[in-house]
């Protein structure tokens, strides 16, 4: 993980050794099935990436408050032909309705848009005001992927070498 603060909106990149080989197996493929086959690949990466993002939440946030940050977890594959398939794996920090997902990781100041100030209820179910709230950083996404990569290589490699076998038997 980087020291470097970020804002709403950044993204993290990691490196997977393995996916060049998967490529050029991909590209193996006939026409008909490559798109369908890269979709699948990461379709279930992505979500094996979401349970753990679910699993991370609730090891990091030890509060009963996690069920709505967990129960947004989940994944979303696009495709096209121009740039192949990609799949984006929620919370995201684009995503204005839970940017609290990015608050919780990097931490912030939180203040009131409109009111005066902010409320709660607290665990008597009595409310709670405050004109700033200041979260400390607890991060749960990094953690969630980072020593997944070999995992995420071989999730895709069944998948490939699942349509690859297909491919071969139509032939």
């Amino acid at each position: 993980m980087s020291d470097t603060p970020r804002t709403f909106g950044e993204a993290f990149t990691i490196e997977i050794e393995g996916l060049d080989e998967l490529q050029r197996d991909l590209d193996s493929l006939s026409d008909n099935i490559r798109m369908r086959t890269a979709v699948e690949m990461v379709t279930d990466a992505g979500n094996a990436v979401a349970e753990w993002l679910r699993q991370s939440i609730y090891t990091t946030f030890t509060t009963k408050s996690t069920g709505r940050l967990a129960a947004s977890v989940g994944a979303q594959t696009t495709s096209n032909e121009k740039e192949g398939a990609v799949c984006l794996v929620y919370p995201t920090m684009y995503d204005p309705k839970i940017k609290y997902a990015a608050i919780h990781e990097y931490g912030g100041d939180i203040v009131p848009k409109k009111a005066k100030a902010l409320r709660w209820f607290g665990d008597d179910d009595e409310p709670i005001f405050a004109k700033k709230v200041h979260i400390e950083e607890k991060h749960y996404i990094e953690p969630a992927i980072l020593g997944h990569e070999e995992e995420i290589v071989e999730i895709m490699r069944e998948d490939l070498y699942a349509a690859i076998a297909s491919d071969a038997a139509s032939i």
